[in-house]
């Protein structure tokens, strides 16, 4: 083997220690080596202490110095330790080798020869017993639970075997209400959130259900005596939905009203009261008013209406059949009063055609036989134009008729005016005849 000689050395005089720089000591030397040293003296390698410390044997005999040339002499004793280690093994493991025969030709030892076959030792190349099986998951799911008690429901705890925590959950399950109908539910004491609509609930834990929609069944008719309101359906016979408030002490009744959005303050209340009667403290607004003659008159037929629109119009359905006369002259209500002039009243009346006529069949009119006397409205306008409201053939927004209506207070203003006339012809007349002699 070569000598090493790399890099250099310090050492000291009378000191075991030598520190190499740039020397391998580790890699290249070995205990028992020789240390040629500076001083050209051999001295044993006592200890490999690192790559770049030895220690010496004896101490260092020559003068103190660094960077220096030195060399280790490997000593020729290796095939002897080698020999003596192998005579070790064999007097151990000889006999055993020699046993296992031809095993010693494999590099993976197969099963047959009592080896596992495989580089890994694990369950997948391991043969399982006769007996004693791999706990496969397959096997589990098919083991019996031979042993199972179901006679506790108390909670599992950490410490229960498999089998003693499954008794108790199915202990559990089976003293529960299960999935579908139910007939030992006695009470839900510990609800916490309420039951939705759909769930059969009320979707509310503060006494104010709310539903989309609510179906009830038919009423009794009567409500025991529990004071209350009642949603029913068909009282009376006729398939209707009912209301029913039970007034006890109290004066019954129904209220509507709405609020604001905060809740904060309400708006007025219409009220019908226990003896039938609706007070509407604000506009009545309807479509329409269904009469019929008198209070217990035929059935109801034509819905009816009023508008204002500085005249009283009177509607029948969707026709307009003319305005309500009033009498109402008060002063406060007029203004730019004149006398009427420039004409001759007489020749109103005598200009105005008084005809007899029956309804036709026309809109909400139909002949009922019944012969009248009157004017026609447009011929009227012809004479008075103030004596007629509307014009001829007008329809209302919607393309149905509006009708024309007389002015009852001017058709009566025209006679006066032909009265006044007639009785300042007469007294002239009279004047006349006055001053004619007597015979």
């Amino acid at each position: 083997m070569p000598w090493l000689r790399g890099g250099t050395v310090a050492v000291t005089n009378g000191s075991t220690t030598v520190v190499g720089t740039n020397a391998d000591f580790a890699a290249n030397a070995k205990n028992g080596d020789a240390f040629v040293g500076p001083d050209g003296a051999n001295y044993e390698i006592g200890n490999v202490a690192s790559a770049t410390v030895i220690s010496i044997i004896p101490a260092y005999k020559g003068p103190t110095a660094s960077g220096v040339t030195y060399a280790i002499m490997p000593v020729q004793g290796y095939p002897k330790a080698l020999a003596d280690a192998f005579s070790d093994i064999n007097r151990q493991w000889g006999a055993k080798l020699s046993a296992l025969g031809s095993t010693g030709n494999y590099e993976i030892l197969p099963i047959a020869k009592g080896g596992t076959g495989s580089t890994t030792l694990d369950t997948d190349v391991v043969l399982e017993g006769a007996n004693n099986k791999y706990f496969a998951g397959s096997r589990v799911l098919q083991s019996v639970l031979t042993g199972l008690s179901t006679a506790t429901a108390t909670v599992v705890a950490a410490t229960d075997p498999i089998l003693a925590a499954i008794g108790k959950l199915q202990a559990q399950v089976t003293a529960r209400a299960m999935k579908g109908a139910n007939n030992d539910i006695t009470s839900l004491s510990g609800l916490t959130t309420p039951l939705s609509q759909v769930q059969g609930g009320t979707s509310s834990n503060n006494g104010r259900p709310r539903f989309n929609e609510v179906g009830v069944g038919a009423g009794a008719g009567t409500y025991a005596n529990t004071q209350g309101m009642y949603l029913g359906w068909n009282e009376q016979g006729n398939g209707e939905g009912n209301f029913t408030i039970n007034m006890g002490g109290g004066i019954g009744g129904f209220t509507w009203r709405t609020v604001n959005s905060t809740n904060t303050q309400g708006g007025p209340r219409m009220v019908y009261d226990y003896g039938g009667n609706l007070t509407v403290p604000n506009y009545l607004q309807p479509r329409g008013i269904a009469g019929r003659q008198g209070i217990n008159g035929g059935a109801y037929t034509q819905p009816y209406n009023f508008n204002w629109t500085g005249n009283f119009e009177a509607w029948v359905g969707s026709t307009f059949i003319g305005n309500v006369a009033f009498n109402t002259s008060d002063y406060r209500i007029k203004k730019m009063i004149k006398d009427v002039s420039g004409v001759n009243f007489l020749d109103r009346i005598d200009a105005y055609r008084v005809v007899t006529y029956r309804h036709k069949d026309f809109e909400v009119w139909s002949d009922d036989g019944r012969t009248r006397q009157g004017l026609i409205a447009h011929e009227a306008q012809q004479v008075n134009p103030l004596a007629v409201i509307g014009d001829k053939d007008e329809t209302n927004e919607d393309g149905t008729p509006r009708v024309q209506s007389l002015d009852v207070m001017t058709l009566v203003t025209d006679l006066m005016g032909a009265v006044k006339e007639l009785r300042a012809e007469l007294n002239a007349i009279k004047s006349v005849s006055a001053s004619l002699p007597s015979e």
